[in-house]
């Protein structure tokens, strides 16, 4: 008897995600990092103009079985790579959301996509996780690094460079993401409920 070859096809993943990392500091997206930029932190443990230490929570995406992992930490590097260790896949991150208190967030995020949970441990699916991150976080064009000075992104570059006001990129680019934020943190909070 032949059995049929099952084949699996991800969904394609949305705008921010598809080429950014998206960072939130506690209420509001601070940044967005190319994918590329990200790699290299993985790979060499540098980051331009980027801390990534300290209590954060964090979503990586599998795209081998489109399941998302979110999680906390407070070294995302090194969380990163032991995941990937564990998992034998490549991971990649999409959202790294700095906070006070990870703990809290990260039980308010698992509540808010239970909906979408996986049987194995913090991982969702990816399709019932990105579509509602990424229509709170699009819009949000501008990269600025936390603790340090604004500066643009641009998509064909892999590194950024600095804008001539970064105090006006800061407003345009709250101006442009706070309303969709708070459609995101609405969501949290309510554990999913809308």
């Amino acid at each position: 008897m032949i059995l049929p070859t099952l084949t699996y096809t991800a969904l394609p993943i949305p705008a921010p995600f598809d080429k950014f990392a998206v960072l939130i500091e506690e209420d509001r997206v601070c940044g967005l990092i190319l994918r590329d930029a990200m790699r290299r932190f993985h790979d060499t443990g540098k980051a331009q103009r980027c801390d990534f230490s300290g209590s954060m929570c964090y979503v990586l995406h599998n795209a081998e079985n489109d399941s998302v992992k979110i999680g906390r930490t407070g070294e995302l590097r090194k969380r990163w790579r032991d995941l990937e260790n564990a998992s034998g896949v490549e991971l990649t991150p999409l959202v790294v959301w700095y906070t006070r208190d990870s703990a809290l967030l990260e039980i308010n995020l698992h509540d808010a996509f239970s909906y979408a949970r996986r049987p194995r441990g913090e991982w969702f699916d990816a399709a019932g996780v990105l579509p509602s991150l990424s229509t709170v976080i699009a819009g949000a064009e501008i990269y600025i690094a936390p603790r340090a000075q604004p500066v643009w992104m641009d998509d064909e570059d892999t590194a950024p460079f600095p804008r001539s006001d970064p105090q006006a990129a800061l407003e345009a680019m709250i101006s442009n993401s706070q309303s969709k934020l708070d459609s995101l943190f609405d969501l949290v909070s309510e554990g999913g409920e809308s």
